[in-house]
């Protein structure tokens, strides 16, 4: 009969090449249930397992077993239907293999059935939030550059920069921003720097926590107030963009963009308005970053990235006022004692703010009391980019002799914020000061004042109440927000 036929040999009979799993101890110890025996429901006797001869280890032995098993070895049944019958052969890798055409056709239709499965770029914003669960913004997101020219890492609280690592002239990676180790630190610390975060809706000050809109004087919008005891509104004040949970809408190896919904009258400012930061990591040590803003309604909008930089990593027993900066910014904005604009723009010749020409920052710390607000010594200054520079070419450079490390940074702003981190370790005894992160840990463990630098770039500071520098920051419907830079790292 066919059946008689088709069954396996006897013992005796079998290839004297091939592999009784029974006599092979060692292989069945070593795979265990990963080694299946097809089995032939009319017969008692096991399959044939054969390996070529030349196999030499076991994980090659494996992949023999599953390439050349040979078709007499293989199980069947046979059904009837009929009168004539017919005889179906169905063996382990044909089972096996529909079940994966099966699987692959069930999760294509998944794809078209459920909406939740479409790419996160077709979904508003709005149905971002209602579709995905919150992401935790403490949780750490890292990529790299694709050549591993340049590492980063991000938190979604503030769309936060916690690390940038780029190497140094002689090779070595070292983290060249400041920041936590403890994520909660960034939501709680009392000295709230803003470390690495994106500020926002209106970044730096706004006079007397208040402003008009053109074409409605007589609506006065009142702004929380959050800096020098109630005078003004710092960075959108409390909570402003810094302290808010963005979500992470796209990421890959390289990129990642967050976004965030900022309501209509948060912080007192009128319309709703849907941000988007993103971060991509470029070949050649470089670090691109966009903020974008469409509001509902008119609105004033001015974000900028917040990020401390200290260039040594601190490995060098030196601040960052010993680094070397370069702006091609002739102007600056004149402010009083409390870094309100007084309304006036004068030019930066033969004034400390001069550094038009590179210049080591601290040179003339000592000549600075007074210009970064009342009993300060330090820089805090806005200053004016040339209007005649090329979009193309870097607006400023900062380097350190130290690490050899240099930032240039390419920026579509109209001016730049400098802060020598006057502030950052208070005077109040009772306020600790913020310890370095392990990574940048060396003789000192905290980070102390004029240890580090700001640079912000940014549009006009408090334009909103200075119409006469014709500066138009309101943004509505029909005008979106957009701010780009791009931070380049070289050594010298």
């Amino acid at each position: 009969m066919v059946l008689d036929r088709l069954r396996p040999l006897p013992r005796s009979a079998r290839s004297p090449s091939a592999v009784d799993l029974e006599t092979s101890k060692p292989l069945k110890d070593a795979f265990g249930s990963r080694i299946d025996n097809d089995t032939d429901e009319d017969s008692d006797d096991s399959q044939l397992v054969t390996f070529p001869p030349q196999a030499n280890t076991l994980l090659l032995s494996s992949f023999s077993r599953l390439s050349h098993r040979t078709s007499t070895n293989a199980s069947y049944r046979t059904c009837r239907m009929g009168p004539r019958g017919f005889k179906l052969k169905v063996t382990g890798r044909s089972f096996r293999t529909l079940s994966l055409i099966l699987l692959s056709i069930f999760g294509i239709l998944a794809l078209f059935l459920f909406p939740w499965r479409k790419p996160r770029s077709d979904l508003d914003l709005r149905q971002l939030r209602t579709l995905e669960n919150p992401l935790d913004p403490l949780a750490l997101h890292n990529l790299s550059a694709p050549d591993g020219s340049i590492y980063a890492s991000f938190l979604g609280v503030g769309a936060t920069v916690q690390s940038l690592l780029v190497k140094d002239r002689w090779g070595a990676f070292r983290d060249i921003v400041l920041g936590f180790d403890n994520a909660s630190e960034y939501l709680n610390n009392p000295i709230n720097p803003r470390f690495g975060s994106i500020v926002g809706r209106y970044a730096n000050r706004i006079k007397n926590c208040s402003f008009t809109m053109p074409g409605n004087p007589s609506q006065v919008y009142h702004t929380t107030p959050n800096d020098h005891e109630g005078l003004d509104t710092l960075h959108g004040g409390k909570p402003g963009w810094d302290l808010r949970p963005f979500k992470v809408e796209v990421k890959n190896l390289s990129y990642i963009a967050f976004s965030l919904i900022d309501g209509d009258g948060e912080q007192g400012f009128p319309s709703q308005v849907f941000s988007k930061v993103e971060y991509e990591l470029l070949p050649g040590a470089k670090w691109k970053t966009k903020i974008s803003a469409t509001a509902g309604g008119k609105t004033p909008l001015m974000a900028s990235s917040h990020v401390y930089w200290n260039l040594d990593a601190y490995m060098a027993d030196e601040p960052a006022s010993e680094h070397f900066l370069q702006l091609n910014a002739p102007l600056h904005i004149l402010v009083d004692g409390f870094l309100i604009p007084t309304g006036k723009i004068e030019s930066v010749a033969k004034t400390p703010l001069d550094f038009t020409q590179a210049t080591r920052i601290g040179a003339r710390l000592n000549q600075t009391e007074g210009l970064c607000g009342k009993g300060c010594k330090g820089y805090d200054n806005a200053f004016v980019y040339d209007t005649s520079r090329s979009l193309n070419a870097p607006a400023m450079h900062l380097w350190s002799e130290k690490s050899g490390i240099k930032m240039s940074v390419t920026t579509d702003q109209l001016g730049v914020q400098l802060y020598t981190c006057n502030n950052i370790h208070s005077d109040n005894s009772s306020i600790k000061p913020i310890p370095r992160k392990r990574s940048q840990t060396n003789l000192k463990a905290i980070y102390e004042n004029h240890s580090c630098v700001v640079i912000e770039q940014q549009g006009f500071i408090d334009a909103i109440n200075n119409p006469h520098w014709q500066i138009d920051s309101i943004y509505g419907p029909d005008r979106p927000y957009e701010w780009n830079s791009v931070y380049e790292f070289s050594v010298t």
